[in-house]
């Protein structure tokens, strides 16, 4: 059992690093499985990239899965999980019954319950109850605590009131995709396909102590030391912490931790055709002081009046690549903060 990370800028190449390890060990030990876990929008372009890099244009002894897809697996393999899995609109449905028949024990919230947009943000929260594995007695301590701030005290108190009830319609016949993890987490100990396989996370999954291998892909700058933690505003906190758990968890296990692999000191693939936003990508959000001096149009700045002038202008942009430059909307994407 083995913990490699590999680190490295963004577009430094470290998927294309690990598919082609992966390849070469997949043809070497053709009895062998292994598992490429991604998240679920990326399964197909990742098993597409496979095909096209690997010799034989075959992947037979590699599958590539989301953890959702993983976890139906083990579930059919292994059984015990009869639970259906409730999807995002039907939350906001059995939030909104539950809402109607608690509205009299809600003290701050009843009436809000009612606006547009307020029961997604319950859903969110609640999301994030179960990923962190909050209790309803957490929220208890936590008011508890706060009972000199009376607005956060009784918010607090309805969203345990709705947090509790949730669970219990739930129970016992739905599952919910954040529960999911944890469902797997109590049976994939049971898996035959996955014990003993060789396993690529670009998310990252209680599955050390099952594999031989573990290898995890993480964004890293190639200047930054990868187990020294810094202050929670700086740009790489998020990434360091995950490599702290993931060492701590390795160390009490017992398995291997490898030299992290870095990628990215001498180029960037990404952009090697692109000077300007190799720049970018190296310094934007750090305090290096440091400017781009030479023209470019690989950046363009657009100040609008309103969201609807940003939106017809980028929408304008496409099209003219597409009809005049022959681009493919897929080789696009449009990021935004908020759709709002």
């Amino acid at each position: 059992m083995a913990l490699q990370l590999i680190l490295g800028n963004a577009g430094a190449g470290k998927s294309h690093y690990i598919f082609e390890k992966i390849i070469q060990e997949s043809m070497e030990h053709p009895t062998k499985q292994y598992l490429i876990i991604v998240p679920e929008q990326f399964t197909m372009q990742t098993q597409k990239d496979l095909v096209m890099m690997h010799p034989r244009h075959g992947i037979m002894n590699i599958d590539v899965l989301s953890f959702e897809r993983l976890a139906h697996r083990v579930f059919s393999e292994v059984g015990g999980e009869h639970r259906k899995i409730l999807e995002d609109t039907g939350k906001s449905l059995v939030l909104r019954k539950l809402a109607e028949e608690k509205k009299d024990e809600l003290t701050l919230l009843g009436g809000s319950l009612r606006k547009l947009g307020y029961i997604s943000e319950v859903k969110s929260l609640l999301s994030e109850f179960v990923q962190y594995r909050i209790e309803p007695e957490d929220l208890t301590q936590i008011m508890e605590q706060n009972k000199s701030n009376p607005q956060l005290y009784f918010k607090l108190k309805d969203m345990k009131v709705i947090y509790e009830s949730f669970r219990q319609y739930l129970k016992d016949t739905y599952l919910t995709a954040e529960e999911l993890l944890k469902a797997l987490e109590d049976t994939v100990e049971q898996s035959r396909s996955v014990r003993n396989s060789v396993i690529v996370l670009e998310l990252i999954g209680r599955l050390l102590t099952l594999t031989d291998e573990l290898y995890v892909t993480m964004t890293l700058d190639h200047r930054e030391e990868p187990f020294q933690m810094e202050a929670e505003h700086q740009l790489f906190y998020a990434t360091k912490k995950t490599i702290q758990d993931l060492k701590k968890v390795a160390e009490q296990t017992g398995v291997e931790i490898r030299k992290p692999i870095m990628l990215g000191k001498d180029k960037i693939w990404r952009y090697k055709d692109a000077p300007a936003l190799r720049f970018l990508e190296e310094h934007i959000y750090r305090h290096s002081r440091r400017f781009w001096n030479e023209e470019t149009d690989a950046v363009t700045l657009f100040a609008a009046r309103t969201p609807r002038s940003e939106v017809e202008c980028i929408s304008r942009e496409i099209l003219k690549l597409v009809r005049d430059e022959k681009f493919r909307y897929r080789e696009m994407a449009v990021v935004t903060g908020d759709t709002v």
